[in-house]
């Protein structure tokens, strides 16, 4: 197993980041990733083993994820048991599959129609019975099936997005208000908080545009409009707006690269969100998904 990265490590940080004022309450925002790096297999594999990219193997009688009438890509599956020593927190199932799909095709983007189309698959049933599927028919000219890629895991801890923590005064609503001056969250930014632009299963996201995209997440499905805000970023129902964004976090992240051959939008990512209720009963299809690109 790699060396894990601890609380004790991040605990050291913020105290030479001099941000020691804070250290408890960071702490307390802090969660555990478990990071993946992609290595290019020869070919998909033994059915049911961790990969990104190549050909899902599903169970009988589960379709391959077709949402608006668009066939989804296949980004991944996962053998959760594998993953038991790097969860830390056990978040995540100890046994069965976990399956990620992405509309990595974009459609309706050009017609600024933007719609993350995605599906994640649980699976909890013998293993024996997975069936590798094939590509299945389409006339879709941008559609993929990724190179496959074997995984290797480590566990890191990380920290939110600054717009998070910041003063109460902020622009955007923090969901845990922590550093207060404009030294603090230079500090917090620049020598403290580091965007891992990887491949990764729970944890923070990194965001490839702004901050603030656990906002984006709940406004996004804000059907009614409750939680608008005007230009001076005065958010009506506010005490609700950020008890909601609270219930949301990173189920995963996977980003544009060279070994899996995912492009999601010009060298972007794509992220998995679920709210904490979902995600403890096991009800890992109730996701919101997301892409952002440069």
């Amino acid at each position: 197993m790699p060396e894990a990265k601890t609380l004790d490590n991040l605990h050291t940080r913020i105290h030479e980041t001099g941000l020691g004022q804070h250290s408890e309450a960071l702490l307390s925002v802090a969660s555990p990733a478990i990071r993946l790096a992609p290595r290019r297999m020869e070919d998909d594999g033994p059915i049911g083993v961790t990969r990104l990219g190549g050909l899902p193997d599903l169970p009988p009688g589960v379709a391959w994820p077709v949402v608006d009438g668009i066939l989804l890509e296949f980004v991944g599956q996962f053998r959760l048991a594998e993953l038991v020593p790097y969860d830390v927190e056990g978040r995540l199932p100890k046994s069965g599959m976990l399956y990620f799909f992405f509309d990595g095709m974009l459609t309706g983007y050009e017609r600024s129609e933007a719609k993350d189309r995605r599906a994640v698959l649980y699976y909890d049933g013998p293993l024996e019975a997975l069936e590798r599927r094939q590509e299945p028919a389409h006339n879709h000219e941008f559609f993929d099936i990724f190179y496959p890629c074997a995984l290797e895991y480590e566990t890191a801890w990380t920290l939110p997005p600054l717009a998070e923590i910041g003063a109460e005064d902020d622009f955007f609503p923090p969901v845990k208000a922590i550093l207060g001056s404009v030294e603090e969250c230079e500090a917090y930014w620049k020598q403290l908080r580091q965007r891992e632009f990887c491949h990764q299963l729970l944890g923070h996201p990194a965001e490839v545009q702004g901050g603030e995209m656990r906002l984006q997440v709940v406004k996004a499905q804000d059907a009614e409009g409750r939680f608008a805000s005007d230009q001076y970023g005065n958010y009506e129902h506010r005490e609700e707006l950020v008890a909601e964004m609270r219930q949301w976090r990173l189920l995963a992240q996977f980003k544009s690269d060279q070994p899996t051959g995912m492009d999601w939008g010009c060298g972007g990512m794509i992220y998995f969100w679920i709210r904490e209720t979902d995600l403890a009963a096991r009800r890992l299809n109730r996701v919101f998904g997301k892409l952002e690109s440069s």
